[in-house]
């Protein structure tokens, strides 16, 4: 007993030397602790549905018996994670914190008056009468230390943990009101977008709108256009008519009324380089005048020498023209150019139709004798040509027959030079020491006979009887390098299978010879 109460005055005492050291340093997690004990302890008395009366004792079993019901509906609204059982309960003890002492026992002189909860005085004092080792104390105080130290380490962890999230909260009302500023942007931007959109698209129906009134307008000028190219077109076409007529028309007229009216347009132009130009042109065409009655005169001279009086006749007439008609020969073609003064008022040299139409008759004349003429020219030209044709044939008949000739005696002289080489190597062979005529000829036909089996072999059976041997070897020999250039043109794997099949067929052949000499060799030694 005195032991338990010594032990129990020793712990008060290092409760309240605990709590002052804990004034004293700064420390406030022991006071919180049984300030937080002393308010659960409050709230526990307040909250409770029964109060203890010590005149009514019966009472406390039927109170008792409601708090556990009403424990019970409790526990049954409660989440899984917020249950516990009975024995977590009694090992946590915590029914001991629920216990309340009322305040009449103590009065002003309970543990409150030293700042001690008497729920945890009570907790300390329960079990005091067990014996404890000093080393189980230094333990129990180790642990509440380490207990003491990590709820601390975790306190202020979540006041940093609290100043993260109110500084993430500042940050995030902060985006939030970036966000909805950029939303009120983008919305005014959106607005503006659509306004655009909606005047783009005015703009772009008003440009259609133009550009099918510019579309209709150019349709409308290009078939304008068209309608004056085509009058163009129409007016130029009888422009080049009528400059047809023109051109043909002073062709007709005289040579000095066409001389007057170049000189009238090279006094309107009022420039020397017109008369330069002009001038030297009227010379050419008197010049070329000249030349063709010069060829016409050395054409009649041909014609009288060839033909007859009637072709005579009929050039004399075409030379008997009168120098007033004109020719389309001989007018003057500086007049017919294409850059001609059309500000100038065009004269005709023809007021009357009648004088037109005797010029149209002058030139049918004309016309006629000179179709006569080079009709006349086409037979002379006929007859010179079967002339020069028979002759052309009886020359060529002539070469043909000396050629023949030539070849001839070109034969002939091969065969002499044959003779004479055959004599020469004959008289040589003569000239030998041991000679013998009879085995001389009969090597000598030995040798052509072989040489015309050869010649039937490699070129045929013509001309062997009238060539010698000297020719058909050469003639042979001939053969074989066209034969061999033939073989070089031939692709090699060609020559390779044609060869392997002549000496299969060259093996077959000695096996033949070798199989008749083995029974020729047998029946001569059976006879």
């Amino acid at each position: 007993m005195i032991e338990g109460a010594c032990i129990r005055i020793f712990t008060a005492a290092l409760f309240v030397i605990a709590n002052n050291w804990n004034q004293h340093n700064g420390c406030q997690y022991m006071t919180g602790y049984i300030n937080y004990g002393q308010e659960e302890a409050k709230d526990d008395k307040k909250e409770k549905p029964y109060k203890i009366f010590v005149k009514d004792l019966f009472l406390f079993k039927e109170n008792e018996m409601a708090a556990k019901k009403k424990e019970q509906l409790m526990n049954r609204s409660m989440k899984v994670h917020q249950k516990s059982t009975f024995s977590s309960r009694m090992k946590s003890r915590s029914h001991l914190g629920q216990l309340a002492f009322p305040s009449e026992l103590g009065g002003k002189n309970s543990f409150e008056k030293f700042g001690l909860d008497p729920t945890l005085v009570l907790r300390l004092a329960e079990g005091s009468d067990t014996k404890r080792t000093v080393y189980e104390f230094i333990k129990d105080q180790r642990d509440r230390f380490m207990l003491e130290f990590s709820l601390s380490t975790k306190r202020n962890t979540i006041k940093r943990f609290e100043r993260h999230m109110a500084l993430k909260e500042k940050q995030l009302s902060k985006a939030e009101k970036k966000l909805q500023e950029d939303a009120m942007a983008f919305e005014e931007f959106l607005r503006e977008n659509d306004q655009r959109s909606v005047d783009a698209l005015k703009i772009a129906a008003q440009e259609t709108i133009n550009k099918l009134q510019m579309t209709a307008e150019l349709k409308k000028v290009s078939m304008e256009v068209q309608a004056v190219k085509s009058e163009i077109a129409k007016t130029e076409f009888l422009l080049r008519e009528y400059m047809k007529y023109g051109f043909f028309l002073l062709k007709l007229s005289p040579k000095q009324w066409q001389l007057q009216q170049a000189l009238k347009k090279a006094q309107a132009s009022k420039s020397k380089e017109n008369l330069d130009i002009v001038l030297p042109r009227i010379l050419k065409t008197r010049e070329s005048s000249d030349d063709f009655q010069r060829a016409s005169s050395s054409s009649e001279e041909t014609v009288l020498s060839r033909g007859t009086e009637g072709n005579a006749r009929d050039l004399g007439l075409h030379l008997q023209i009168r120098p007033e008609s004109v020719s389309s020969e001989d007018s003057f073609e500086f007049l017919l150019d294409d850059d001609m003064d059309y500000d100038l008022e065009p004269e005709i040299y023809f007021k009357e139709p009648e004088e037109l139409l005797q010029v149209f008759t002058e030139l049918e004349e004309q016309n006629l004798t000179l179709v006569q003429y080079s009709q006349d020219v086409d037979e002379n030209l006929e007859d010179v040509n079967k002339r020069e044709k028979v002759i052309q044939d009886k020359v060529n008949g002539n070469i043909e027959f000396i050629v023949e000739q030539k070849e001839l005696l070109r034969a002939s002289c091969l065969r002499e030079e044959e003779k004479a080489a055959e004599l020469e190597l004959r008289s040589r062979l003569f000239n030998f020491g041991e000679f013998n005529s009879d085995s001389q000829e009969k090597l000598i036909d030995s040798l052509s006979r072989k040489i015309n089996q050869v010649y039937r072999v490699c070129i045929g059976d013509a001309e062997v009887g009238s060539l010698n041997p000297v020719q058909k070897l050469v003639k042979v020999e001939s053969r074989l390098v066209e034969l061999s250039d033939l073989i070089e043109s031939i692709p090699r794997e060609n020559v390779e299978a044609i060869e392997r099949i002549k000496q299969k067929e060259r093996r077959q052949n000695w096996k033949y010879r070798g199989s008749k000499r083995a029974s020729g060799m047998s029946s001569m030694d059976g006879d």
